[in-house]
């Protein structure tokens, strides 16, 4: 601003205009304005030769103008956060997930960056959770109570300083008794029950939680018990008029079943109904071996394209499908697809949706062959599926042989005898190779008596024996 002012004799509002077009990157403003500025240089007998480079030089710092008292306090503050999560990572990322836990997609970032760090993050619990993420002993972050969608601050305040006051809860039953019933509500129960806040003083499915008894859950007769004993605690006088037998039925304390299960995927999508996120697994988890080997991209990185791509795969597990008639009286297919990275939805048309609606069931886990193309229509880009499998047949369909890399200084008669119950184990149609490293020379060994089945299951176990293989 001074130099246009000294320079070109422009006014303050004049000076004010250049700084908003140089900072907003408005070229248009910018180019409306030289003129007038070499104008009021040439009047000033200014070298114009200097005066161009200036102009110049303003032009490519409008391009990507900073301020310097900007840059300092930024430099600052990322000086302190890299000390934070380099001294303090566990309490630097749960600040972090509590400061974004209502931006989903940020949430899931972080959640992604507490993993490649080596960073458990833990589902709520009623015994150890506070309001916000936190850090317990183990150094593990733990999803807070406040964070569960259906709870609120107000309920999660109340079982906290219970909690603190009074010591944990012993079990459920426990629980109930001694929280304010008018803050831990019917609502706040069943969001907490499908959270997996209960685990931790319970050893059933959640499923049973919603056991219906006579029409009522399980979670209806608690509810209806408490209020009971409340009653009986606070008139006790009144009570005396009841037999023992009729005050015992009154307050007779119901029994958590074991019988009810909801599957895993089931479970997962519950929890991530009051979460959010998915805590304690993801769909895609059984499949791993899969999506770590076989697929180039994830969902996220189909928005970093530029341009035509001709190939690519990746895995995802199909969150809701809606069919639909257009205009011209042919189906289409409105298609969420969902995977560790995000979910994105996908409008499939013509042959291309015909071809491959029918693996479009909600839940299914697919395995994606695509290409990005351009539509002929407008240029933009479009992503086109060329192939879909079940991801539950990659494996059989694209994997013909496991290779493990194993020292030869490990090798000795209790290594082999326990190799062997692995691979007996897990019989199947894959090759299985060896490869014996040496401090001179690698050996490939295949197995002639031996075939298996490569499933996430049969690599953990051979992971006692060697992490590094590779697949064919």
């Amino acid at each position: 601003m001074k130099l246009s002012q000294e320079l070109a004799g422009f006014s303050e509002g004049k000076a004010d205009v250049l700084r908003k077009a140089m900072g907003k990157k408005k070229k248009d403003i910018l180019d409306n304005l030289k003129d007038e500025f070499f104008a009021g240089c040439k009047e000033r007998n200014h070298d114009l030769i200097k005066i161009e480079k200036i102009w110049k030089d303003w032009e490519a710092f409008a391009s990507y103008a900073f301020n310097k008292s900007h840059s300092t306090c930024y430099s600052y503050i990322s000086f302190q956060t890299a000390f934070l999560k380099a001294h303090y990572p566990e309490e630097f990322m749960a600040s972090l997930l509590t400061h974004h836990m209502s931006d989903l997609s940020k949430l899931s970032k972080y959640m992604d960056e507490c993993k490649r760090m080596g960073i458990p993050v833990l589902g709520p619990d009623l015994n150890e959770s506070f309001i916000d993420y936190s850090v317990n002993l183990n150094n593990e972050i733990r999803f807070g109570l406040g964070a569960i969608k259906g709870v609120g601050s107000v309920a999660a305040e109340s079982m906290i300083k219970e909690r603190l006051t009074n010591g944990t809860y012993i079990d459920f039953l426990d629980f109930v008794k001694r929280v304010d019933g008018k803050v831990v509500n019917k609502r706040v129960l069943e969001a907490l029950a499908i959270g997996g806040a209960f685990d931790s003083i319970v050893n059933v499915n959640r499923a049973n939680f919603f056991k219906q008894d006579s029409n009522q859950t399980f979670i209806e007769l608690v509810i209806q018990f408490r209020s009971q004993f409340s009653k009986s605690n606070s008139n006790d006088n009144q009570l005396e008029m009841f037999d023992q037998e009729t005050l015992t039925t009154m307050t007779k304390e119901p029994k958590l079943s074991d019988t009810e299960e909801w599957n895993r995927l089931e479970l997962l999508n519950k929890e991530k109904d009051v979460l959010g996120i998915y805590i304690s697994g993801h769909p895609l988890d059984d499949y791993s071996v899969e999506v770590k080997h076989f697929c180039s991209h994830q969902i996220r990185d189909l928005d970093l394209f530029q341009g035509p791509v001709k190939t690519f795969t990746f895995a995802a597990y199909v969150q809701s499908h809606v069919e639909r008639m257009g205009k011209n009286d042919k189906p289409y297919g409105i298609l969420t697809l969902e995977d560790y990275s995000g979910k994105r939805e996908f409008r499939l048309f013509g042959d291309n949706y015909i071809k491959f609606r029918n693996y479009f069931i909600e839940g299914a886990l697919l395995y994606f062959s695509a290409s990005m193309v351009k539509r002929p229509w407008d240029g933009s880009l479009n992503v086109q599926f060329e192939q879909i499998n079940l991801l539950s047949d990659v494996s059989h369909k694209l994997i013909n042989e496991i290779n493990f890399r194993i020292d030869i200084r490990n090798i000795n008669d209790a290594f082999i005898s326990e190799l062997l119950k692995v691979v007996q184990k897990y019989p199947g149609k894959h090759n299985l190779k060896l490869k014996i490293l040496t401090d001179q020379v690698n050996l490939d060994f295949l197995s002639k008596n031996y075939q298996v089945n490569i499933c996430k299951n049969f690599i953990n176990e051979m992971s006692a024996f060697s992490s590094d293989f590779g697949l064919k």
